[in-house]
């Protein structure tokens, strides 16, 4: 988790943003890709390193964690646009110097050797695209996590924004209660790109209401579907699980964040 302080790669993009990025609500995505025959030793150390930072008292840190498969460990640290992931670095730094420095040099250096690579993005919530988002917050009671990341061709963002603002009619037209939220990415690699995100309390669950409400729309969103994808240049989807025990402040298993 030490790479989280790679301000170099924050700030090489950070000139680069568009002002209206600055007081959005977001997460700075912070993404750890971990060997495989080295999960075990990565989320002890990272547990220890959450323990050492609750010894110290330290309380103005706070981010959600989500793993999978194919997303690796992702540290999803809310904020408020550009100016946000300023201010996090600059409260890190303070924060993270109570751990005692012997301590913190021996969990990096362990850390260190189990990650492959890691990512860093900035995305915004773009409630204007969301349907009923309040539904779709990081919970510990909600914790599986379907991602649809997609690629927008450059030049195609309005199709795209149009085609979700009818599906956000579509759904409250026929009243359904399933929601969502998407996320616009204003720092990371291959821009433009739209995170679309839904939540369930297990794969199973997800599978049959996503079923049930295919059962019912199908008819309704077919030309919607085939004109996102002339918007889309690639679409990845896959999924993660909430982790409360990895998170800071861990998860209470009622309400989320």
């Amino acid at each position: 988790m030490r790479r989280i302080l790679a301000l170099a790669l924050f700030t090489t993009a950070l000139a680069a943003q568009p002002p209206a990025a600055v007081a959005q609500e977001g997460y700075y995505v912070y993404r750890e890709h971990v060997k495989p025959s080295m999960t075990t030793e990565y989320e002890a150390v990272t547990s220890e390193m959450l323990d050492a930072m609750a010894a110290a008292g330290i309380d103005d840190i706070e981010f959600a964690t989500i793993s999978g498969p194919e997303i690796g460990y992702v540290f999803a640290i809310p904020v408020d646009g550009v100016q946000g992931v300023a201010d996090f670095f600059t409260g890190w730094e303070t924060s993270m110097s109570k751990i005692d420095a012997d301590r913190m040099a021996s969990l990096e250096a362990r850390s260190s050797k189990a990650v492959e690579y890691a990512e860093t993005s900035l995305i915004v919530l773009r409630p204007d695209l969301s349907y009923l988002p309040e539904s779709t917050q990081i919970s510990a009671d909600q914790p599986f996590r379907k991602y649809h990341w997609v690629y927008v061709t450059a030049g195609m963002e309005s199709v795209f924004e149009e085609v979700a603002r009818d599906y956000v009619a579509m759904w409250s037209e026929n009243e359904l209660d399933y929601g969502w939220r998407i996320y616009q990415a204003v720092m990371g690699p291959e821009l433009p790109m739209f995170l679309v995100v839904e939540n369930a309390t297990s794969e199973a669950e997800y599978v049959g209401i996503t079923a049930e409400i295919q059962k019912k729309m199908a008819s309704q969103t077919q030309k919607l579907g085939e004109k996102m994808q002339q918007a889309t240049r690639r679409l990845e989807i896959n999924e993660g699980w909430v982790r409360p025990e990895l998170s800071y402040p861990p998860m209470a298993t009622e309400g989320g964040q």
